[in-house]
């Protein structure tokens, strides 16, 4: 947002009362939106639902500075506005309002006044969140704002793209696909609905500037952005959502597939369908389903890329066991193997890789077999492998809980699952949310004892902000 957005005196009167209930509201209701944001689209930004969004805003303060921190990024608040301090500098770029110019203005303000009348008022993406349409702040003027000033507070390429000052070539759509990439490296350890408005808006300029886009190279790297934005939207909904908006989701992995294809490119076409697997998969419970496109993407990326192939069929391997074909299991379990000792330093998929994979999903596998103790020897090598929280290893850390609980190991079940507590509270990650729920489900038989006590306390804290 320009500086100018946070100086309304609606605004200033909200900061200074030290609410973010009153600063939400604000926000909402700031004359800059084309119409005023819905409660219920707010709230899905913020991951709680519209009754609390509504209590915060009418409430008495919050003082949760974990919850401040997360939903000052989330409105990209200034930091010299706020009046707590920030844990980090934030990593995903500054605040466009850091950089306006003396005159007050944001740093593409100084476009001449014909040239930002002529055009459209807005270039909206066409966001869903639980089936709730979005109208994100991707307005042109935000899309001429949004993450595209250097820390130096020079307009880029991007900027004059955007303001139809320059054509579209290939370092604009660089600068464009850098950023994508910045904001999927941060899903597996950021709450998703911190990433995204960031997310939209760069689907937004993919679709502002596609129509002005020179055919050739230049055109076909911005169906390459197209892909890996659709992508991580899909990945970003059906997360926030906690894995329950499997349509939305869907759609997105089919626009990344649908842009794959018009360029040939196997293994963004295969990642998509890996993807839209899961929704099958953990979100419609549907093995036989995401079994078909767990070896569509194996099919697809067979040629192209060890590490996808590998990851499809682990995921497929999953998918027998769920159906309750152990030989079947194993068969994919071992071809799986076989794709990840084959991987190279050139795979294009090589960063969705990491050595405590095969464990976790094979340990998820023998949880659905139900050979427990097997399950437990390859989550706690998964466990061991981990080396920062992050999403996945929530879903390790509660299926080890879950490994833990039917063995009848309620000490070891309890510390893993406050363990998967502590990443869930830190990433919001739907997979983890579920498992560890799930697990505390079947801690109901131990309900009398003591250290249950102490994981519902945390579990109905998490329900309070699910």
């Amino acid at each position: 947002m320009p500086i100018s957005f946070w100086r309304t005196d609606l605004m200033r009167e909200a900061l200074a009362s030290w609410h973010m209930g009153r600063v939400i509201h604000a926000y909402r209701t700031h004359p800059y939106h084309a119409r005023q944001l819905p409660q219920d689209v707010v709230a899905g930004w913020m991951g709680i639902t519209q009754t609390q969004l509504s209590r915060i805003e009418k409430g008495t303060p919050l003082k949760d500075l974990d919850k401040l921190t997360q939903w000052a990024y989330t409105l990209r608040i200034p930091e010299e506005l706020l009046w707590f301090k920030l844990p980090h500098a934030r990593q995903t770029g500054g605040d466009p309002s850091s950089r306006a110019d003396a005159n007050d203005q944001p740093a593409t303000s100084g476009l001449a006044p014909e040239v930002t009348d002529s055009l459209p008022d807005t270039v909206l993406v066409p966001l869903q969140i639980n089936g709730q349409h979005l109208t994100l702040p991707v307005a042109t003027d935000v899309l001429l704002q949004a993450n595209s000033s250097s820390a130096s507070g020079s307009v880029t390429r991007l900027d004059h793209a955007m303001s139809r000052q320059s054509g579209v070539d290939l370092a604009t759509v660089a600068e464009l696909r850098d950023r994508v990439q910045e904001l999927d490296e941060l899903y597996d350890h950021v709450p998703s609905t911190s990433l995204m408005a960031e997310t939209g808006q760069a689907l937004g300029q993919v679709a502002f500037l596609a129509d002005r886009a020179p055919t050739g190279r230049t055109l076909r790297e911005l169906q390459a952005v197209e892909m890996a934005s659709a992508t991580l939207m899909g990945q970003l909904v059906w997360d926030a959502s906690q894995r329950q908006d499997h349509r939305t989701a869907r759609a997105y992995f089919d626009q990344a597939i649908h842009a794959a294809q018009e360029i040939g490119d196997r293994s963004a076409e295969g990642h998509a369908l890996l993807r839209k697997s899961y929704v099958a998969l953990y979100g419609e419970r549907d093995p036989t389903a995401g079994l078909a496109l767990t070896e569509q993407a194996a099919e697809t990326t067979r040629k192209t890329s060890h590490v996808l192939t590998g990851l499809a069929l682990l995921h497929a391997a999953e998918a027998h066991a769920m159906l309750g074909d152990s030989r079947a299991c194993e068969s994919a379990l071992g071809r799986a193997d076989t794709e990840f000792g084959k991987i190279d330093p050139a795979d294009a998929a090589g960063h969705l890789f990491s050595p405590n994979q095969f464990d976790r999903l094979a340990g998820s596998c023998y949880l659905f077999l139900g050979e427990h103790r097997r399950a437990q020897q390859r989550l706690e090598e998964a466990a061991r492998a981990l080396r920062q929280q992050n999403k996945s290893g929530a879903i390790v850390l509660g299926n080890l809980s879950l490994s833990h609980l039917r063995q009848g190991q309620l000490d070891l079940a309890s510390a893993a699952l406050h363990e998967a507590i502590d990443v869930v509270e830190a990433t919001r990650g739907g997979g983890g949310l579920n498992i560890v729920f799930d697990a505390g489900r079947e801690l109901r038989r131990w309900r009398t004892e003591p250290v249950v006590h102490d994981v519902y306390d945390r579990l109905l804290s998490l329900m309070s902000t699910a």
